[in-house]
């Protein structure tokens, strides 16, 4: 076990779910089916329970929670928006967000093989994170 791939792998899950609530909490003013809107509060809780457990992962080895970079934070801001801007439907804010899934699925995926030293706990944790964004864009489905 390495505790520099731990470090890694967990600071990226955590700067992860932490982009995934800013993504949801943008979008989630402007769906108009209840049954969306539940969809994404769920996630939104499920996500926040995460991004606790990371912190807390973290902070037992003793460092701080991880940002996600203020550039990326801006441009996934500024890519919804723009998205948004030109339709605001339930099936544009499905696309969005599902494909967010995608990405932090592969996002994880590739730390998890780029950290093969890191603990367990650590690796179960991110792939309980992959498991996540998976039954959330299965969920999205119909709202495309």
């Amino acid at each position: 076990m390495s505790t520099n791939d731990t470090l890694q792998l967990l600071q990226v899950c955590d700067a992860g779910a932490k982009m995934a609530l800013d993504s949801i909490e943008q979008v989630l003013p402007k769906t108009k089916s209840p049954k969306l809107t539940g969809v994404l509060e769920r996630y939104r809780v499920e996500h926040r329970h995460m991004e606790q457990n990371f912190g807390d992962m973290l902070h037992e080895h003793g460092t701080i929670e991880a940002d996600p970079s203020v550039m990326a934070q801006m441009m996934a801001s500024m890519s919804t928006g723009v998205k948004l801007a030109f339709d605001e439907s339930d099936a544009k804010i499905a696309d969005i967000v599902s494909n967010g899934c995608s990405m932090g699925i592969k996002t994880v995926t590739q730390s998890i093989n780029r950290c093969p030293a890191a603990s367990e706990d650590s690796v179960g944790a991110a792939k309980q994170l992959i498991r996540l964004e998976e039954s959330f864009a299965e969920e999205l489905r119909p709202y495309l």
